[in-house]
């Protein structure tokens, strides 16, 4: 599993997960890292979750080494593409299931999740057809762009408005607030969606991840 903070990596271990490895925006593992991760897990069968669309084919190589250099052991890859993802998997993960249909039931879970990134603009750019300014706060799903703007709790706020759209089925929002958010400023951001959301259950936590304010997940 990889993780790009200590506060989610804490959560990661709490669901089971035997090694979490660093990595994230700017800081990839490499081949070498995940190789030795999965090395060190003593069971015959591994699974790997790498949590970024960057980090899959690593991973897949990283599989394709251990192997060749024990065939009994087993890796297999669950593309998760963002953190939240790996956790919705291991929400589920229950070592007594036979391996096929417990790969089956993590892709599921990771899939039914709405991952949604909030970060910053390092330069003028533009996506989906938008322009966005250096600076900006800007929210990402699994399609790309959600929305943008100078105001991040408003910012939040929107683009969960968004990503539910007509989905009535979501009820829980869970948040980790990176390294440069405070434990104030998270618990204020919490109470006003709890107040703006009143059908949805809140769940916030310290990711401390660099680089992204919050890592949000919608189920």
């Amino acid at each position: 599993m990889v993780s790009p903070g200590d506060g989610l990596a804490d959560v990661l271990k709490s669901l089971g997960v035997d090694f979490a490895v660093k990595g994230g925006q700017t800081m990839n593992p490499s081949l070498k890292d995940l190789y030795e991760a999965i090395s060190r897990v003593t069971a015959n069968k591994v699974i790997v979750l790498p949590n970024n669309p960057n980090i899959i084919l690593t991973a897949k190589e990283a599989a394709n080494a251990i192997h060749d250099d024990n065939p009994e052991k087993q890796v297999y890859i669950i593309p998760t593409r963002t953190v939240q993802e790996g956790i919705a998997a291991m929400t589920v993960y229950n070592d007594e299931m036979e391996t096929e249909s417990l790969i089956a039931e993590m892709k599921e879970s990771a899939e039914a999740v709405f991952p949604i990134s909030i970060t910053y603009a390092v330069r003028d750019s533009s996506m989906k057809g938008k322009k966005i300014k250096k600076g900006e706060y800007i929210a990402i799903g699994r399609e790309g762009l959600i929305s943008s703007g100078r105001k991040l709790e408003k910012l939040v706020h929107d683009s969960i408005k968004i990503a539910l759209g007509k989905d009535t089925d979501k009820e829980v929002v869970t948040i980790f607030y990176g390294s440069e958010v405070s434990e104030e400023t998270a618990g204020k951001l919490l109470e006003s969606l709890s107040g703006n959301f009143s059908d949805l259950e809140f769940e916030i936590h310290s990711g401390g991840q660099p680089y992204y304010y919050y890592l949000i997940s919608i189920e």
